[in-house]
């Protein structure tokens, strides 16, 4: 079928269609994907709002846990240096106490 033959059967048709039925074709040929592509286009829209919103939220998560870690580790250092603290003042007193009864050994053997 050549293009001057598609042109006269699609005149064909619409003469035959009348006038209410070319309406309705026009409006489902030209109208419709007008209206269904702004329909997607806003449901596409609405669809990375919501995820942009999920992404920003899971990111203020992953701040405060690091926030939070921050915070722990530098707890953890504080109570690492007071453990040191009492480890040395033990160790120290253990060393003295060691030290006071090998003097009292020594004394009492003599």
């Amino acid at each position: 079928m050549t293009g001057s033959e598609a042109v006269t059967v699609l005149v064909a048709l619409f003469q035959a269609l009348g006038g209410w039925k070319v309406t309705l074709v026009f409006i489902f040929v030209l109208i419709l994907p007008i209206i269904l592509g702004a329909y997607c286009a806003h449901q596409l829209v609405t669809a990375f709002i919501s995820l942009r919103d999920e992404v920003q939220k899971a990111h203020r998560r992953s701040e405060e846990r690091y926030v939070n870690n921050v915070i722990l580790v530098e707890q953890y250092e504080k109570m690492s240096r007071e453990l040191l603290v009492v480890v040395k003042s033990n160790t120290e007193s253990f060393t003295r106490l060691s030290d006071l009864l090998e003097i009292q050994a020594k004394r009492e053997r003599k």
